[in-house]
Parts: structure tokens; C-alpha cells; sequence
């Protein structure tokens, strides 16, 4: 089974541009062609602030992106056009996700959270 690197998604922390250095996928392969789930985890906050908001960016080449809803948090989602449709599962889709945002939440300096 092929596998490829899972480098669909970028996080940046709201908080600070040095938190952003410790998130990471829980796994970094996933077979070519195929569903499969990716988790980010943010471990903690930075120094004695908590994480409140995540944007994660889907880059170019990912055709289909859903979140998971977490308790405490808001979801939103934002898609872009692509400049050629394509067709999955017999459908055309002339658009996917962009970002996905997560806000409203809390995460404490000591704790992680998978996202």
C-alpha cells in the first residue's frame, strides 16, 4: 500500500508565533488515495497563556477536509475556488476547504489537546 506524507494542514496559534513550533500530527503517513483521519496536537499554551484560537490552513492538492467539533469550542470553515472543477465519487466540486478555525476555547498552558 502506497503511502504518502500527510502535509495537508498548517496550524498557527493565535497566542504566539513560538507555540507553533511544537504542533504536530499524530501520524505523518496516510495511504495515497484513501479516507483517512489526522490529528493535530497542540500541546500546551505558551509560557503561562492559554491557547484560544487555531486556524489551520489546507493546502493546495486536499480535496475533502471535515472537522471535528470539540466541546467548548467554535468551528468555522472557510472554502476557496478552485480554477478546475474536479469529480469525486461522480460529483463535480469547483470548491474546498481553505481554513478551518477553532475559537472560543481554552486550552491551559499545561495541558494538549488533539485537534
Amino acid at each position: 500500500m502506497k503511502k504518502q506524507t500527510i502535509s495537508y494542514a498548517v496550524a498557527t496559534l493565535a497566542i504566539s508565533s513560538a507555540a507553533d513550533a511544537h504542533v504536530r500530527f499524530e501520524t505523518e503517513t496516510a495511504p495515497s488515495g484513501q479516507y483517512s483521519a489526522a490529528s493535530l496536537i497542540v500541546p500546551h499554551g505558551c509560557g503561562e497563556n492559554p491557547t484560544t484560537q487555531i486556524t489551520i490552513k489546507i493546502a493546495d492538492g486536499i480535496s475533502q477536509v471535515t472537522p471535528r467539533v470539540l466541546s467548548g469550542w467554535q468551528v468555522s470553515v472557510t472554502k476557496r475556488k478552485l480554477e478546475q472543477p474536479i469529480i469525486i465519487r461522480g460529483f463535480e466540486v469547483d470548491e474546498v476547504v481553505d481554513t478551518i478555525s477553532l475559537s472560543g476555547g481554552n486550552l491551559p498552558a499545561f495541558a494538549y489537546e488533539k485537534f
